[in-house]
This record gives structure tokens, sequence and C-alpha cells, in this order.
């Protein structure tokens, strides 16, 4: 009898995108995988071999992620999202037929609804782990201070209402570090423990098992144009148009083949609603992006040059990071990027070394015996 998993999901493209090869190999070695998720995503879920349930609450994470640069709005926001979640789902299924509740990190009610039905739970982290060291000696507790410090009012009244409604639903006691930490019973970060910070301050139930890459990798087969920068930068266009122009205005963008990820015109310029980004990469010499983990990640194991700049915290950590690895530029401000271009060998002369240490990893095979051998215990 096939052993069944319950997965929740957070609904957002590089969070799906970074847990369907994990899922395709559950699959394939006989699990049975039901994926709760919003209905954007039940057509890629589905074609792993997984069943499809769509959230019954509004998982509004592109609301969500406008927060992200404010923690305490962040936070504000999770808690009530996930304070719903856990109302509506607590007792919305049979978790009886169920060996183990996998869930993404912002999806803190999966833990609680875990705890309070006794259930094996296994968290994933599709972004970096974060812990007291990473907060503190990262740049994003000090950048954060004076926004905690204008907030602390609110701040407090949040915690004061998450500690109330794990004591009237009987779970844990909140912890400080709950507020930011989802762990499970297990969990698995899908990332090498090279980029990692601090990961030895982490315990022994988190397991930096690496990317999915690889097996991502072979399903991108499209073919596109060579080009000398491909520049990605998420949703910043849309907040300022000026950013966009300081950008396109560079003489060297402009004398060279460059391809930009926007839905409009550009003249002098290719632009793409959307890409295969893996494909995409494979035929590109500098790649310029947001700081997005999925984005360096893919640039680094490609063994690609890429220059970030972040807007949002979670991003500058991870550009300070390549900074400091010697694996990608860090452009604080758009006006910094010409200088960048001129000096993006020095600030990628560690690349190959660090491509060769994703590539090492394969994060698809690790999570599942990781999974695999927590569910078969005891039995």
């Amino acid at each position: 009898m096939k052993k069944k998993i319950l997965f929740f999901s957070t609904p957002a493209f590089g969070h799906i995108n970074s847990t369907i090869p994990i899922i395709e190999k559950l699959i394939n070695e006989n699990y049975e995988v039901i994926c709760y998720s919003s209905k954007e995503y039940k057509e890629i879920i589905e074609e792993t071999g997984a069943d499809f349930i769509e959230y019954k609450i509004n998982f509004n994470v592109n609301e969500i992620s406008r927060y992200t640069s404010n923690f305490v709005e962040l936070l504000k926001a999770l808690i009530s999202l996930n304070q719903q979640a856990y109302k509506y789902y607590v007792d919305k299924i049979d978790y009886t037929k169920y060996d183990l509740v996998l869930y993404d990190s912002m999806c803190s009610f999966a833990k609680n609804i875990s705890y309070k039905k006794k259930l094996k739970s296994i968290c994933i982290e599709t972004t970096l782990a974060y812990n007291i060291f990473v907060f503190i000696f990262s740049n994003m507790f000090w950048k954060s201070l004076k926004t905690f410090c204008k907030n602390i009012k609110e701040l407090i009244k949040n915690i004061k209402l998450e500690k109330a409604f794990r004591k009237q639903y009987g779970l844990l006691k909140l912890k400080p570090i709950d507020l930011f930490v989802n762990s499970g019973d297990k969990t698995i970060v899908l990332t090498p423990k090279e980029f990692q910070p601090f990961y030895r301050t982490f315990n022994k139930n988190f397991y930096f098992v690496g990317t999915t890459i690889k097996e991502r990798l072979l399903k991108n087969k499209q073919k596109y144009k060579k080009y000398n920068y491909f520049i990605a930068l998420g949703s910043i266009y849309k907040m300022d148009e000026n950013l966009l122009n300081e950008i396109i205005n560079i003489k060297e963008l402009q004398d060279s083949k460059t391809a930009v990820l926007i839905d409009k015109k550009i003249e002098n310029f290719d632009t793409y609603k959307f890409v295969e980004q893996l494909s995409f990469l494979k035929d590109v010499d500098v790649f310029i992006n947001h700081g997005g983990l999925n984005s360096v990640y893919e640039s680094i194991y490609l063994n690609k040059k890429q220059i970030c700049i972040p807007m949002q915290e979670e991003q500058r950590l991870t550009a300070l990071i390549c900074k400091h690895k010697k694996i990608g530029g860090y452009s604080k401000k758009f006006t910094n990027l010409k200088k960048q271009l001129k000096e993006i060998e020095k600030w990628n002369r560690n690349l190959e070394k660090y491509s060769l240490i994703f590539k090492s990893y394969d994060g698809t095979k690790l999570a599942y015996e990781i999974i695999d051998k927590y569910i078969k215990e005891g039995l």
C-alpha cells in the first residue's frame, strides 16, 4: 500500500518550481502526494503525478511579497494568513490517511496542524535558512532595526495576538524565532552549505541538500538567441520607470546584444514577456538580476557571470554573499551598474569553483532520501 504525503505549498512560482523535482521523485518511488496550492499551479503540479487540491483561503502571495522589505508588515501579513489557514484546515482534512505532512517554510499553519494531529512533518526551505545568528550578523537585522523600533507597538501587539492564538488552540508556545523559522521535525534547505551563512549554527535536523536545478535543467530545452547581457529584475520596472531608464541608457548595454525581461518594447534591446530562464541563460554571458535566490543559483550553476541589483532585504543578503564570495557583483544603485560591468571579472573570479560545488550536490535525491527514511522510521 502506498504511503501518503500531504504537501502544503506556498503558491509562488519560485517556491513551487524548486519543489517540483522532489514531488516527481516521490511519485516515481511509489509515494502518493496530495498537494494544496492555488489554481494557477494546477497543471504544473498534476504533471508530476501528484493530486492537486485548490486552497479555499486567499493565499495572496503577491500581496505579501510587497512587504518583504518591511519585516513588521511581513510578519503581520504572514501571522494573519497562517491563523486563517490553521482554523480552516485543522478539521477539514482527515489526517489519519497521511504518513507525513510536507510544507513550505512560509506555511507555519502546517507545522501547527502537524503538532495538533501528532503527525510527522518536514519543512522545505526554498530560501536561505534563518536563525538568530543569520539575523544578527547579516545585514537583515540592522537594516530593519529602524523599522522595528518605529513599529514596536504594532509588533508587540501582533506577537501577543499570536501567543493568545496558540494558547487558545493548544499549540506550542511561541518563541521569537518562530516568527521567522517554521522548522519541522526535520528541515530540508534547498541550498548548499557552502552558500548558507553560519550553517554550522543550525541544529542537526537541518539538512542543506543543494538545489533541484539538475532535474529542471533537463526539462528546459527551448532554444534562444545568444546575448551578451540578460536583464531580469522582477517587478522593479513596475515600481519606478526611472530605474529602467537608468539601465537602458548605459552605452555598454546599448552597444551589445542585450535582452530584457519586460512586457514592453525598448529601442536597441530585445524584450521578452516570459522565458524559460534555465534555457535562456545557457547562451548569456552576463546575467543582471535582482538577487532572487532562484536567479542567483541558476547563474552560479550554469557558470554565468552575474550582477545583483537587490531591492528587498533578503535579496540584499543574497547579493552580499555573492559579493563576499566573489561569485557576483552587487550594485546598490542602478547608477553603479556601469562600474560593475567594467569590473565583472573581479566580482566573479570564484564563479567556476562555486559552479562545481553547486553541481556536486543532488538536492532532489538527498531530499527524497531524508523524506523516505523519516517516513519509514519506526515501521
